[in-house]
């Protein structure tokens, strides 16, 4: 209850009057969210002078949207179209029961996720018991999100998944409170306790994106395991030397102390291949050009030497036959192209 009588946030809307913003921040009261759309169409006509007004007395600003069940991407463009999308505005969905024309928890998952892909801010969701009703267990994208919890009472009861709220509307209407802001001529304004440690730096938090899967190192890696095939194995064996070479020499020279920094930061095919594994796959194929040269060169010498060898043989067989058989061929090509000496 301690924490119940020091309203950090104020929620408001058209239906609150408001005198004096300074005497608002004066109060300690140091952020606000504002109703900005309902469904698809509606507009709050007080959300943009009072997003000047109350940013220009100090105030942190959000703007929340009240859903209905027609359609979500509609709704997000009518939402954010009149919210803004400046870095400093905090967005938020209202989901509570409307009638007989309530948002579907599937619809509400639908909203979150349109607006941080659109914006890059993941939202904060404002419910009482229709998520507690809805959530029969955890789901962790729900509760990957900041919650504004309604909950008029002495004790904040959590859905399923929340362990703790970011904000806590504890006092609404006069419930639990009686409401009364200075500068604020309306009584039983909605207040908000924060759960947080410093409102101005979580107000508009952007959660970082998850850093990219490393690709592990494969020890069974081939070239033709590579998008870019056109790349040789000895190309990446030099790729991978080169830059190797050049991250020694910034060490040497004093640039960094990292000897496992590599020059060029975007991933690249050469790092997912073991660099003694391309070695090795570089030298099996130098053996293989080696061997396919040398056996061609055989193939040549051995032709050449055959048809030499046909020749020696021919000529063997002729000189042999000459002998044995008396042909006198010495004399027949001798006498035929030599004339005979006079004596």
């Amino acid at each position: 209850m301690a924490k119940a009588k020091v309203p950090l946030v104020l929620d408001l809307s058209h239906h609150d009057e408001v005198e004096d913003w300074g005497k608002v921040y004066a109060s300690g009261i140091r952020g606000v969210i504002h109703k900005a759309t309902q469904g698809g169409s509606f507009v709050d006509g007080d959300y943009a002078k009072r997003k000047a007004a109350a940013k220009a007395a100090g105030l942190l600003f959000g703007a929340y949207h009240f859903a209905d069940a027609s359609d979500v991407t509609k709704q997000v463009e009518h939402f954010l179209s009149v919210a803004g999308t400046e870095p400093d505005t905090l967005l938020a969905l209202d989901y509570e029961p409307n009638r007989t024309n309530t948002m579907s928890l599937a619809q509400a998952k639908q909203f979150l996720q349109l607006v941080y892909d659109k914006t890059g801010q993941r939202p904060i969701i404002y419910s009482g018991n229709l998520l507690k009703e809805q959530l029969k267990k955890a789901d962790p994208f729900f509760s990957s999100h900041r919650l504004w919890l309604a909950q008029y009472g002495p004790k904040a009861r959590l859905p399923n998944g929340f362990s703790s709220y970011w904000l806590w509307q504890y006092s609404g209407d006069g419930v639990n409170g009686s409401g009364i802001i200075p500068g604020i001529k309306t009584k039983g304004v909605d207040c908000n306790v924060f759960g947080g440690s410093d409102l101005a730096a979580e107000w508009c938090h952007v959660p970082a994106k998850p850093a990219p899967i490393p690709v592990p190192e494969r020890a069974d890696a081939t070239v033709a395991s590579l998008k870019d095939k056109s790349r040789t194995v000895a190309t990446l064996v030099k790729a991978k030397v080169t830059s190797a070479a050049v991250a020694a020499t910034s060490v040497v020279a004093g640039v960094t102390t990292d000897t496992t920094t590599t020059v060029a930061p975007v991933p690249n095919p050469v790092d997912v291949i073991n660099l003694d594994t391309l070695h090795k796959t570089s030298d099996g194929l130098t053996a293989v050009q080696t061997i396919a040269s040398t056996a061609k060169s055989l193939a040549i010498a051995f032709a050449i030497n055959e048809w030499v060898l046909v020749a020696i043989l021919g000529i063997a067989a002729f000189i042999i036959a000459d002998k044995m058989l008396n042909w006198r061929l010495e004399e027949y090509i001798w006498g035929r192209w030599h004339p005979k000496e006079e004596g």
